[in-house]
């Protein structure tokens, strides 16, 4: 099993993370971005965010509860989420404020978890 590429880019001296995972079966690999800006930790999920990012989704989310930091995850780009993206949204839920921007297949997650308090609307992503 292929575990997921990670790249390190400073962008207007702010460090940038990005990891990309195994493209499924509709060919879309999921893919996680952290950025700082402010005070908040920006999250960006696209594709299909299962089991290959799970490290990566952990260390975003050690980050942010180590930081004490506000959490706005753009989700707005992501074709599936397994139960892996469900921890990681509840988990963050659980341990600092949140925001989430969501597609259809994440508000569907968010509503079955209880979480759709914490979405925003899709204008906040930019």
């Amino acid at each position: 099993m292929a575990r997921s590429a990670r790249q390190y880019e400073v962008r207007g001296g702010r460090d940038v993370n990005r990891s990309e995972g195994v493209a499924g079966p509709d060919g879309t690999a999921g893919a996680i971005r952290r950025e700082m800006r402010g005070v908040a930790l920006h999250i960006t999920l696209t594709g299909e965010i299962d089991c290959e990012l799970d490290d990566d989704l952990a260390e975003a989310a050690h980050t942010a509860v180590q930081r004490r930091v506000p959490v706005i995850v753009d989700a707005s780009a992501v074709t599936f989420m397994d139960s892996t993206g469900a921890a990681f949204l509840s988990g963050l839920y659980r341990e600092v404020p949140l925001t989430v921007i969501a597609s259809p297949p994440v508000m569907f997650l968010m509503k079955v978890l209880s979480l759709e308090d914490v979405v925003a609307a899709p204008h906040l992503s930019a």
